[in-house]
């Protein structure tokens, strides 16, 4: 007999998680995928979420997005097949998939959306075909949590304006990230995919300037005084602002070699000033989630970057929490310790 109903976890208030038992989805479409979760990674923005909390409750799955699954039932015009392992891409959950951002891959932008997120946060999720991307087989789940955020990272540096005009090629360029969280780390492992000769990375915890380094850093300081001289002797040609803070976005600027880039990743940039911009002609891209390009979507490139990182990432501290437990998984993801380089829940 079909399983009928599954755990959920909802977002009831303030810092406030709640599992409940909801009904499983069900396929309504031929494009439909049943998927069980394995693994969810716990976002920061899930986390920022958790702590405003909310007027009413939120869907059930929550704001569980950075999602591991396993296929258990596909529509007769999905690609997939029972036994496949998938991640998701989160806004084509919701998307139209036949307008024009659609259609070049460009999902965050649909013009008939009908949800942003799917709700991972639970036993069982419903996607269509166009969301998932097949994880290859030697990644690990703990790896392919972290596609999602990695593949912000990808998307800003293979498409900022310094990498257009350069064919893609970025040899001989100098490259600044602030912040080592997973939007920096992604960031580091596509400038070093694409060429760049100096990747230097301004980080706060240990932990992160060590996976920093063992992703293609060529350097990487601690975010305090001597930590950011060294980083402004530099003068980057490019500076991705990956911390999300203002602090780091007027570092930024005050960094960036002339006529470079600055990249804001971490949309933290709102009350800067132009006048450091003005002076030395800087250029900026406020990159927003992942695309394709050439015909290669960001998280593809981000999946494989994964698999090449993936002795490395096997020493990141990721700690797995049950979902019965989100509240302690959200405790430790909000908390002071930057221990780990992500929280995951495990329905």
């Amino acid at each position: 007999m079909t399983q009928q109903t599954m755990p959920a976890a909802r977002l009831v208030g303030n810092e406030d998680y709640a599992v409940e038992t909801v009904a499983r989805p069900a396929l309504t479409q031929a494009d439909d995928v049943l998927l069980r979760i394995e693994l969810c990674g716990v976002c920061g923005s899930d986390v920022r979420a958790w702590r405003r909390g909310a007027g009413a409750p939120g869907p059930a799955g929550g704001g569980g997005h950075e999602a591991v699954g396993t296929v258990v039932e596909a529509g007769e015009q999905s690609r997939f097949a029972p036994g496949d392992r998938v991640t998701i891409e989160p806004p084509a959950v919701g998307s139209c998939g036949t307008c024009g951002p659609c259609q070049e891959g460009a999902r965050w932008f649909c013009e008939g959306r009908t949800a942003m997120f799917p709700g991972a946060y639970a036993e069982f999720l419903l996607a269509p075909d166009r969301a998932l991307f097949a994880i290859p087989d030697e990644l690990p789940d703990r790896a392919a949590i972290l596609a999602e955020p990695v593949a912000c990272g990808v998307h800003a540096m293979r498409s900022c304006w310094s990498t257009s005009m350069r064919g893609g090629d970025l040899a001989g360029v100098s490259v600044a990230v602030i912040g080592a969280g997973l939007l920096g780390l992604g960031a580091v492992m596509a400038a070093a995919e694409l060429g760049a000769d100096q990747i230097v990375v301004l980080g706060r915890h240990p932990q992160q300037r060590h996976a920093a380094l063992a992703v293609g850093a060529t350097d990487a300081v601690s975010d305090d005084e001597d930590g950011r001289a060294t980083i402004k002797r530099l003068r980057p040609q490019i500076v991705v602002e990956a911390a999300g803070s203002e602090d780091a976005a007027v570092f930024a600027d005050s960094i960036a070699g002339r006529r470079g880039e600055v990249i804001d990743l971490a949309a933290a940039g709102g009350t800067r000033s132009t006048a450091k911009a003005s002076r030395r002609e800087l250029r900026y891209f406020h990159a927003i989630a992942y695309a394709a390009q050439d015909g290669v979507a960001d998280i593809d490139m981000a999946l494989q970057l994964l698999v090449k990182h993936k002795d490395a990432i096997a020493d990141w501290d990721i700690p797995e929490v049950p979902l019965a437990e989100i509240q302690n998984a959200f405790a430790v993801a909000g908390g002071p310790s930057r221990d780990h380089i992500r929280v995951a829940v495990r329905p």
